[in-house]
């Protein structure tokens, strides 16, 4: 650090030039400059301009030559920042605040020394811009800032809402004002009594009762309030937000409003007694629950409903298996083909679809899925076998149950996914697939090349399993050698 006892009205000329006003208040700022050298700089005419910002920056130029500055400069940059210099005085800042440049008059709403008669001057300033920054000031008394809490301008209001410390005699004129924009500010961000939301909750005007649902936490008191609105849409809103026990529940559940009955319906862990209340409602009302999270009894009586419900049963992941199940061997072919979709179902099920139901478009709709099995019966095995459809006789081709007739059949079928299928299957013999080794698609040949070559090598690893003859002589030979 360069000692201040050396420094000359030259070196601080020096300084200006190479570091600029911002780098030599920063080398200075914690150093206290002679007074001497500070006015022999102002005194210089041929950097007055550079010198003159220099000293309204340096927060330790001596008060009285920056009251001389302020006497003598129009500079708005030079003022702006004697507006905020610490060592600005009352009488100061009350020249200040008549100055034209709203530049100036906002840097001296910002300055946290500001005196409470220069604060009350800069609270009715034309400029908003400058009311504002006043009212985010944290120093202005409690006085200040109920004369901006009445304030005939919103923004003005609402950005003294929003700072970080409002007085309580502010924050009450605020709470009661009538401008939306405070109002949304006041209820929305600001942390309000439990007394005065449920005053709010309890109001039954429509535009508190909708800001206060803005709100993310709120009380059970406040919520139960509102659900009792005259007003159709705040009900239905805190119904959502409420925890309900059991006899709301019930209550919400015969609503005469059908939108406040939708949002019971589509609730999770519904006691089985409100479901039952669901199940007797309209249709709209029973979709809703099958869409959602209907218990395991109350999903079996929505599946003997109608196609529109089953549907919406079958697409719900919620769904009991034992609910899937009864649709698999009760619903009509539509249903099947969507439940078919599901990527949760069942040997048993698939069972049902594909063996006992013979739903040769619920099928298709597994093969687009990729949901294979291979239990099918023979019966169904050779009849998609010899259907028209490609993806239908591939999936045949997977079949454990199928015959000789129908590999022979499908080993000339033309289709390649078909072929595939075939040479995976593991009831498929060696001598057969090798037909396919001619085969005029070379991918054909390659697979089961392949699976032959896998076949013989597993059959290679097995070790040798001795019966008959050859057994009874290696144990006779055991014997003789006294094993």
């Amino acid at each position: 650090m360069t000692d201040p006892a050396f420094v000359t009205k030259d070196y601080l000329i020096d300084d200006l030039k190479e570091l600029g006003v911002k780098g030599t208040v920063s080398k200075y700022k914690n150093s206290f400059l002679p007074s001497r050298i500070i006015h022999e700089l102002y005194q210089d005419e041929e950097f007055k301009s550079l010198s003159t910002l220099f000293i309204a920056s340096y927060p330790n130029s001596p008060g009285k030559l920056l009251k001389q500055i302020i006497e003598e400069t129009t500079d708005e940059e030079v003022l702006a920042r004697l507006a905020v210099h610490p060592r600005t005085d009352r009488e100061m800042m009350l020249k200040l605040s008549e100055n034209e440049s709203a530049k100036v008059r906002q840097n001296l709403a910002a300055n946290r020394q500001i005196t409470p008669n220069v604060s009350d001057k800069i609270a009715r300033d034309s400029n908003l811009a400058v009311k504002a920054v006043l009212a985010e000031n944290p120093s202005i008394v409690s006085r200040i800032q109920v004369l901006l809490a009445k304030d005939p301008e919103s923004f003005i209001k609402t950005t003294l809402a929003l700072r970080k410390e409002t007085t309580p005699e502010a924050v009450d004129l605020l709470r009661f004002d009538e401008d939306f924009l405070v109002k949304s500010a006041v209820i929305t961000l600001l942390n309000n009594s439990d007394k005065y939301l449920l005053s709010l909750a309890d109001s039954d005007r429509l535009i508190d009762q909708f800001l206060l649902l803005q709100k993310e936490l709120l009380t059970e008191s406040v919520l139960e309030s509102l659900t009792l609105s005259s007003h159709p849409e705040v009900r239905t809103e805190a119904i959502r937000k409420k925890s309900l026990n059991d006899e709301e529940l019930v209550g919400l559940a015969n609503d005469s409003e059908i939108e406040i009955r939708k949002i019971i319906a589509q609730q999770h862990n519904l006691p089985e007694f409100v479901q039952d209340i669901i199940c007797k409602d309209c249709e709209d009302i029973k979709l809703i629950l099958a869409k959602n999270f209907p218990s395991p009894n109350y999903a079996l009586k929505l599946a003997k409903e109608s196609l529109e419900i089953q549907l919406a049963l079958t697409e719900n992941t919620e769904v009991d298996s034992k609910t899937i199940e009864y649709m698999c061997k009760h619903s009509r072919t539509a249903i099947l083909e969507a439940i078919a979709l599901r990527n949760d179902l069942t040997d048993s099920q698939l069972n049902i679809i594909i063996n006992e139901r013979k739903s040769k478009d619920a099928i298709f709709a597994l093969a687009i899925n990729e949901r294979y099995f291979d239990n099918i019966s023979e019966e169904m095995t050779v009849k998609l076998s010899k259907g028209r459809s490609a993806t239908l006789r591939a999936y045949a081709a997977l079949s454990k149950n199928i015959n000789d007739e129908s590999v022979s059949r499908l080993l000339k079928d033309a289709a390649t996914l078909v072929k595939e299928h075939l040479i995976k299957n593991p009831m498929v013999e060696n001598h057969e697939l090798e037909q396919l080794l001619s085969d005029k698609n070379p991918r054909i040949v390659s697979f089961a090349q392949e699976e032959i070559e896998r076949r013989k090598s597993q059959e290679a690893e097995k070790p040798e399993v001795i019966t008959g003859v050859k057994k009874f002589v290696n144990n006779l030979i055991d014997k003789v050698r006294g094993k």
